[in-house]
């Protein structure tokens, strides 16, 4: 006789049980899958700044004038925007404003403070800067009130008396903030005294640490302010100062690359457009016009042997007022790119730039690219830097510096030839 087999289906209860358990699953997928996302964000937007800041210095050196970083603070009523302004010049003026909103919508910049630790120190300048009336300079630009990290010719930075955390200034990189006003820490500044705001939580919280030499790093946040999954802002970010008004051009045309370091005639190779070392970056910026001043172009990079770029994606370019000289505004974009893991001394890279238009119009350019020139080779080789030691009159006296062997990190010694 064959035996019979019954089985029995799931009841209600465990039907239940189980869709429970998969829809808790889903929001776990869900809420992990956006906290990546928010991470990514701030983890991006943190090397954007970072590219920023180390540009703005770069500048300064080469350039032999004040380049600041500014961060505004709606007349000293927020602590947090969502983009930047160049102020540069002996005789300062807003040259370029970035605004990261459209990219990052939920994250922002901020400086305030985080722990007990803060205090306020003018720095000591360098002998080739300690003329410099840098209140008087941070007043004449307007913007005393917002947050300047100002750079010197010698690669030193000096702020309008913002805390110091162990020696650096910092910038926290936020999605979504919480804040509440603050006294002003102790020490003796430059009198500036912006508004200081205690920074109390933020989600996916980076920052950005400046040293008073100039140096530019990113890390996460410990222990500093809460940490939340998701966060909406306070208050709105203070808004950025208005764009300058535009100029026309071809439709598009990519004007000009330039890379920081600017490779020195005497050591680079011939048919190479610039070095970088094994270990570091290059800062590349793009320059370029279009013939409708309201239509913002996008910048593309590309490697043909890899190598990141801290934009690796098509990205919106920003308008600047004085990028193709005094009173010639134009659309810019500033990327940095790394070689690649296991990159040797002396391999060649060839990195070329593609801007368009929301039409279908573009254009294409090779590292080497400048003011219109034909012939760029677009080729950057790898270097092992080593330091040098030489004497120069670049700041009207006399004094000993050292730069790594690209040109890059000039760095001011002491007075004197010897």
């Amino acid at each position: 006789m064959r035996s019979s087999q019954f089985r029995r289906g799931f009841s209600v209860v465990e039907l239940l049980i189980v869709m429970s358990l998969l829809v808790a699953l889903m929001v776990g997928v869900f809420i992990n899958g956006s906290r990546g996302i928010q991470q990514a964000g701030t983890r991006s937007l943190a090397d954007i700044a970072a590219a920023t800041f180390r540009e703005a210095r770069q500048r300064a050196i080469t350039e032999g004038h004040p380049v600041a970083v500014m961060l505004p603070t709606d007349g000293g009523s927020r602590p947090h925007s969502q983009g930047y302004g160049i102020i540069e010049g002996d005789v300062p003026v807003i040259t370029s404003v970035g605004n990261f909103a459209g990219e990052y919508p939920n994250a922002c910049l901020a400086v305030g403070l985080t722990n007990a630790n803060a205090v306020i120190d003018r720095p000591q300048l360098a002998l080739a800067s300690e003329s410099f009336d840098f209140a008087a300079w941070a007043i004449a630009s307007g913007h005393s009130e917002d947050y300047l990290f100002c750079f010197l010719p010698d690669g030193s930075l000096v702020t309008n008396d913002l805390p110091l955390f162990d020696g650096s200034y910092q910038v926290l990189v936020s999605s979504g903030l919480r804040y509440s006003g603050a006294s002003a820490p102790e020490g003796i500044g430059w009198g500036l005294t912006p508004s200081y705001f205690q920074l109390t939580e933020g989600a996916s919280p980076r920052r950005l640490v400046l040293s008073p030499l100039g140096e530019v790093s990113s890390t996460g946040i410990e222990t500093e302010i809460a940490k939340a999954e998701r966060l909406d802002f306070q208050a709105a970010p203070a808004p950025l100062p208005p764009l300058p008004n535009s100029t026309s051009g071809s439709s598009p045309d990519l004007f000009s690359i330039e890379v920081f370091p600017k490779p020195d005639p005497d050591v680079i190779p011939p048919g190479v457009e610039a070095l970088v070392d094994v270990k570091e970056h290059l800062s590349l910026r793009v320059v370029a016009r279009d013939s409708d001043p309201e239509r913002r172009l996008h910048c593309r990079w590309e490697s043909d042997r890899g190598g990141p770029f801290s934009r690796p994606d098509e990205h919106p370019m920003e308008w600047e007022q004085d990028a193709d000289g005094p009173g010639v505004g134009a659309w810019v974009s500033r990327v940095e790119w790394r070689p690649p893991p296991g990159t040797e001394k002396d391999e060649i890279f060839e990195l070329t730039a593609h801007v368009s238009d929301s039409d279908g119009g573009s254009d294409s350019a090779k590292v080497g690219a400048l003011s219109g020139a034909a012939g760029a080779t677009g080729r950057v080789q790898t270097i092992e830097n080593s330091k040098i030691i030489f004497s120069s009159d670049r700041n009207g006296r006399p004094g000993v510096y050292s730069m790594l062997s690209d040109g890059s990190s000039v760095t001011f010694l002491t007075e004197g030839r010897n």
